[in-house]
């Protein structure tokens, strides 16, 4: 197992994040890496869509966990190569309008060395700066 962990204290309103992250059309907003994005359906653990990444072809992908202004999961399994990727959004309260939010990355499966040497800095190299573009629409204000 791999695994890539990002994470930064912020002040934001909590509804305008959870908006960005729940509404995947508002993902290319602030994750630039993102060429088209859509679901089957709401916002909810279960719910099964498609995501097309700058330069890569479309990947599937099921939220597997949702919890409203708390954190959401997606995982993407690769098949010929026997791996999931774990995708994870955490949204930690601090105070009134203090947050810690943190995006991780876990490759698992029988082959997750290999394909982590192979695509893990490449997949997770954006983050920092998505995360920075995250926080600027989610201000207050």
């Amino acid at each position: 197992m791999w695994t890539y962990i990002h994470e930064k204290e912020c002040n934001i309103d909590i509804n305008k994040l959870w908006d960005l992250y729940s509404k995947v059309e508002n993902w290319k907003l602030w994750d630039k890496e993102i060429e088209a994005i859509s679901l089957e359906g709401e916002f909810t653990a279960g719910t099964k869509g498609v995501m097309t990444m700058e330069g890569q072809e479309p990947m599937n992908f099921t939220l597997t966990v949702v919890e409203e202004k708390k954190c959401f999961i997606d995982e993407t399994v690769i098949e010929p190569l026997n791996v999931t990727i774990v995708v994870g959004h955490f949204i930690e309260q601090k105070t009134n309008d203090r947050f810690f939010i943190r995006h991780s990355v876990i490759i698992k499966g029988e082959n997750a060395d290999m394909v982590a040497e192979q695509i893990g800095e490449s997949f997770t190299v954006d983050i920092p700066n998505s995360m920075v573009e995250l926080i600027k629409l989610s201000r207050k204000g």
